[in-house]
């Protein structure tokens, strides 16, 4: 399925680039509204596939004092793993300048609304809790799920574990929808591919493309091969024998694009190959499967800020700095599916009135980063399990 699937991509890809260039004007409008519709529906998906699955993990760690611990080491870890992540991505993403050249190119079909950042600060916080689903604030939705994850933990077990139950009813309700939704992808990516060549006729350089992934790969792999080893190196783990241990669990969540698929291979590696603690590894690796998303922060980072100075222009030395806490927020409460992170940065720039459509063409480009970013993101879970054990262990927590 997914061979046909990416086929069908590919095709509805090359039949939007042929539409764009001979009959361009005539397909506009309809492309306009059409890709409008598929970006509200994931937008629609994507705020409360954020909440739930955030509310639902947060309100679920309070089993015990043990637990708790866990969950703060693995806090410490993920939080500083994701941050470096989005903080090499900037790096990269500033070194190269792959939007230099193009800004402002949307000014021929679009009126964008720029305002500031700090515009766009306050309109993160919610003036009510439907507010963020009204408005499709998935920033407001990381911010409401952490403070009542928090508050209804604290809340009596026979309230508590129906809190929990219905907020991981929803969250497999609109997965259930979301993967529904990207199986329709094909027959709305043709409207993204003709709107992308119209840019391309108003001066718009496919090198800037190449620029922008060579960025993203470039930062996931100084990530994967520099970073993390030497993490592992600092711990007193050998970093080539890791990187061999943990291969079926990073084939198995590159190929399948998710880190909830890699789950079961991600705790047999850890357990049976590298003699990580049952109780240990069967807490921290589906909890990291679903918060631990250092590759979608450096790639919803870089494509953040490479489409708002492709369509609005520079952006300034401390509102690309903000962006890395917004990456690191964001990916938190991202989903570990097949295109979590192309909906959570759809909805990033939606609320920050960026277009969205030159999304649709990065598409066949976005399965090959997914797949890549994917196996980041596993990666980071077999470390940050190791290194939690080995804490556990050093501390006498047993």
């Amino acid at each position: 399925m997914t061979k046909n699937f990416q086929k069908y991509n590919t095709v509805s890809v090359l039949v939007g680039i042929l539409l764009g260039w001979y009959c361009g004007e005539s397909c506009l409008p309809v492309a306009q509204t059409l890709s409008s519709i598929l970006v509200r529906v994931m937008q629609c998906l994507a705020v409360p596939i954020t909440f739930f699955s955030l509310l639902s993990t947060i309100m679920t760690t309070q089993e015990g004092a043990k637990l708790r611990k866990t969950f703060r080491h693995m806090m410490v870890y993920v939080l500083g793993t994701t941050i470096v992540a989005a903080s090499i991505g900037l790096f990269l993403y500033i070194l190269v300048q792959p939007a230099v050249g193009v800004e402002g190119i949307a000014g021929q079909n679009f009126t964008v609304d720029k305002g500031t950042y700090l515009d766009a600060l306050i309109r993160i916080v919610p003036t009510n809790i439907f507010d963020i689903f009204i408005s499709g604030n998935v920033i407001g939705a990381v911010i409401c799920a952490v403070i009542l994850g928090l508050v209804g933990r604290g809340l009596p077990s026979d309230l508590n574990k129906p809190m929990c139950s219905g907020a991981r009813l929803l969250t497999e309700l609109f997965l259930v929808l979301a993967r529904h939704v990207v199986r329709g992808l094909p027959f709305f990516l043709w409207t993204f591919a003709v709107l992308f060549v119209q840019d391309l006729k108003c001066g718009f350089m496919f090198s800037k493309v190449l620029k922008y992934m060579a960025v993203v790969f470039g930062t996931h792999t100084i990530h994967s091969f520099i970073v993390l080893p030497l993490l592992l190196k600092f711990k007193g783990f050998s970093p080539f024998k890791t990187i061999r241990g943990a291969f079926p669990a990073y084939s198995v969540a590159s190929l399948s694009k998710s880190s909830a698929v890699a789950i079961p291979t991600t705790l047999q590696v850890c357990t049976d190959t590298f003699k990580v603690r049952p109780e240990t590894a069967r807490f921290t690796v589906p909890v990291c499967a679903t918060i631990n998303m250092n590759g979608c922060s450096a790639l919803m980072l870089v494509t953040s800020i490479f489409m708002i100075e492709v369509f609005q222009g520079p952006m300034t030395w401390w509102g690309m700095f903000f962006s890395i806490f917004l990456a690191t927020v964001v990916a938190i409460g991202n989903a570990g599916v097949p295109m979590g992170c192309f909906f959570m940065t759809l909805s990033v720039l939606s609320a920050l009135d960026v277009p969205t459509h030159m999304l649709g063409v990065l598409l066949p480009w976005f399965t090959v980063q997914d797949m890549y970013e994917t196996g980041v993101n596993v990666w980071s879970d077999v470390v940050i399990t190791r290194c939690i054990d080995k804490d556990l262990i050093a501390k006498g927590q047993h």
